[in-house]
Protein backbone atom coordinates (compact mmCIF):
# COMPACT_ATOMS: atom_id res chain seq x y z
CA UNK A 1 0.00 0.00 0.00
CA UNK A 2 2.68 2.40 0.83
CA UNK A 3 4.13 1.43 -3.13
CA UNK A 4 0.95 2.40 -4.30
CA UNK A 5 0.59 5.64 -1.97
CA UNK A 6 3.95 7.01 -3.21
CA UNK A 7 2.77 6.22 -6.90
CA UNK A 8 -0.17 8.23 -6.70
CA UNK A 9 0.91 11.06 -4.64
CA UNK A 10 3.86 11.67 -7.52
CA UNK A 11 1.19 11.18 -10.27
CA UNK A 12 -0.65 14.15 -8.34
CA UNK A 13 1.99 16.65 -9.05
CA UNK A 14 2.98 15.22 -12.24
CA UNK A 15 6.31 13.24 -11.13
CA UNK A 16 5.38 10.15 -13.26
CA UNK A 17 7.19 9.47 -15.76
CA UNK A 18 5.98 8.07 -19.40
CA UNK A 19 7.49 4.77 -20.86
CA UNK A 20 7.37 4.57 -24.74
CA UNK A 21 8.89 1.37 -25.00
CA UNK A 22 9.54 -1.81 -23.27
CA UNK A 23 13.40 -0.90 -22.71
CA UNK A 24 12.90 2.85 -22.01
CA UNK A 25 12.81 3.84 -18.32
CA UNK A 26 9.97 4.97 -16.72
CA UNK A 27 6.72 4.81 -14.61
CA UNK A 28 4.13 4.38 -17.06
CA UNK A 29 3.18 2.34 -19.99
CA UNK A 30 0.55 2.31 -22.48
CA UNK A 31 -1.06 -0.46 -22.84
CA UNK A 32 0.01 -2.48 -26.16
CA UNK A 33 -3.43 -4.15 -26.68
CA UNK A 34 -5.91 -1.18 -25.15
CA UNK A 35 -4.58 1.97 -26.19
CA UNK A 36 -7.00 4.07 -23.19
CA UNK A 37 -5.00 2.01 -20.45
CA UNK A 38 -2.18 3.19 -18.71
CA UNK A 39 -0.36 0.43 -16.28
CA UNK A 40 2.62 0.81 -14.00
CA UNK A 41 4.24 -2.02 -13.08
CA UNK A 42 4.75 -2.58 -9.19
CA UNK A 43 7.65 -3.80 -7.40
CA UNK A 44 7.77 -7.60 -7.84
CA UNK A 45 6.60 -9.53 -4.58
CA UNK A 46 6.65 -12.93 -3.73
CA UNK A 47 3.13 -14.84 -3.59
CA UNK A 48 1.90 -18.38 -2.41
CA UNK A 49 2.46 -19.31 -6.10
CA UNK A 50 6.47 -17.56 -6.07
CA UNK A 51 7.24 -14.78 -7.91
CA UNK A 52 4.00 -12.50 -8.51
CA UNK A 53 3.89 -9.25 -10.29
CA UNK A 54 1.33 -6.05 -9.53
CA UNK A 55 0.20 -4.21 -12.22
CA UNK A 56 -2.06 -0.99 -11.72
CA UNK A 57 -4.16 -0.24 -14.76
CA UNK A 58 -5.55 3.20 -14.99
CA UNK A 59 -6.75 6.19 -17.57
CA UNK A 60 -6.49 9.74 -17.21
CA UNK A 61 -9.61 10.97 -19.84
CA UNK A 62 -8.92 13.64 -21.89
CA UNK A 63 -12.73 15.04 -21.02
CA UNK A 64 -11.72 15.35 -17.67
CA UNK A 65 -8.96 17.24 -16.71
CA UNK A 66 -6.79 16.11 -14.03
CA UNK A 67 -8.93 12.82 -13.17
CA UNK A 68 -6.50 9.84 -12.72
CA UNK A 69 -9.46 7.13 -12.86
CA UNK A 70 -8.15 3.77 -11.42
CA UNK A 71 -9.44 0.55 -13.45
CA UNK A 72 -7.96 -2.50 -12.21
CA UNK A 73 -4.66 -3.20 -9.69
CA UNK A 74 -4.17 -6.93 -10.33
CA UNK A 75 -1.04 -9.65 -9.98
CA UNK A 76 0.54 -11.90 -12.78
CA UNK A 77 2.99 -14.82 -12.62
CA UNK A 78 6.41 -13.90 -14.35
CA UNK A 79 6.69 -15.46 -18.27
CA UNK A 80 4.38 -15.80 -20.95
CA UNK A 81 1.86 -17.17 -18.81
CA UNK A 82 2.01 -13.40 -17.10
CA UNK A 83 1.71 -12.26 -20.29
CA UNK A 84 -1.43 -13.71 -21.40
CA UNK A 85 -2.42 -13.13 -17.67
CA UNK A 86 -1.77 -9.16 -18.21
CA UNK A 87 -3.15 -8.96 -21.67
CA UNK A 88 -6.59 -10.22 -20.16
CA UNK A 89 -6.29 -7.91 -17.37
CA UNK A 90 -6.00 -5.08 -19.70
CA UNK A 91 -8.86 -5.85 -21.96
CA UNK A 92 -11.15 -6.02 -17.81
CA UNK A 93 -9.35 -2.77 -17.35
CA UNK A 94 -10.64 -1.24 -20.65
CA UNK A 95 -13.96 -2.73 -20.55
CA UNK A 96 -14.18 -1.24 -16.96
CA UNK A 97 -13.65 2.26 -18.72
CA UNK A 98 -16.50 1.63 -20.73
CA UNK A 99 -18.94 0.51 -17.31
CA UNK A 100 -17.68 3.66 -15.35
CA UNK A 101 -19.10 5.86 -18.67
CA UNK A 102 -22.43 3.88 -18.98
CA UNK A 103 -21.10 2.39 -22.22
CA UNK A 104 -21.76 -1.21 -21.57
CA UNK A 105 -23.10 -3.85 -18.74
CA UNK A 106 -19.75 -5.77 -17.03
Amino acid sequence: MAELRNLLMRAQVGELVYRPNRDAEGDVALSHIRPRVLEIAMTKQRGEEGEQHTRFYFTEPAHEEGVLLKLLMAWKRPGRVGLEEQNGQMIQADRRLDWHYGETDL
